[in-house]
């Protein structure tokens, strides 16, 4: 049992500060009071790997900083409002690895995002498209109110010199 227990300590190739309680307790104990929404997988790895000093555990460092490099790269070549945490926890796994149920250096039970990033691009460019054409209507909707402003205005001031034309010759009479 023992020589079993060194063989398997040997091949770990990540470790973690995390004693005996698990990741998803950790998980579960840093989430959003408010909203109930744990931390991505890049926040739940230096939760996991960094020393309360601020000491990264070995070779971590680096998986946290190449997640972060991804990420941003990522970022930038979009433009709009997106899940960040979604992106990251992809880019998380690229960088890990990952298999069904399992996510390296996480444990198991936390499960890798389900789907493939095509799906998440084409929800992406779904939902891009539904903003554009909001955004169309509203622009529309905005001029039809301006110009009905405009109109409302034109009426009053008709109206006001309407009423004043009405009163000068009263006035001029009496």
């Amino acid at each position: 049992m023992s020589e079993r227990n060194k063989s398997n300590k040997a091949k770990q190739v990540i470790n973690h500060i995390c004693g005996r309680k698990s990741f998803q307790a950790i998980s579960y104990d840093a989430r959003d009071p408010e909203i109930g929404k744990e931390p991505n997988f890049q926040d739940l790895w230096q939760m996991t790997h960094m020393k309360n000093s601020g000491e990264w555990i070995d070779g971590t460092r680096e998986v946290y900083l190449k997640v972060q490099e991804v990420t941003s790269e990522i970022l930038q070549d979009i433009n709009e409002d997106v899940d960040e945490d979604q992106i990251i926890n992809e880019a998380f796994q690229s960088i890990v690895g990952k298999r069904i149920g399992y996510c390296r250096g996480l444990g198991v039970g936390i499960k890798p995002t389900r789907g493939k990033s095509s799906a998440l691009n084409q929800e992406l460019a779904s939902e891009r498209k539904k903003r554009h054409d909001i955004k169309m209507k509203l622009k529309e909707v905005e001029a039809q109110l301006q110009e009905e402003r405009h109109k409302r205005e034109e009426m009053e001031t008709q109206f006001e010199e309407t009423q004043r034309q009405l009163e000068e010759p009263h006035g001029e009479a009496t």
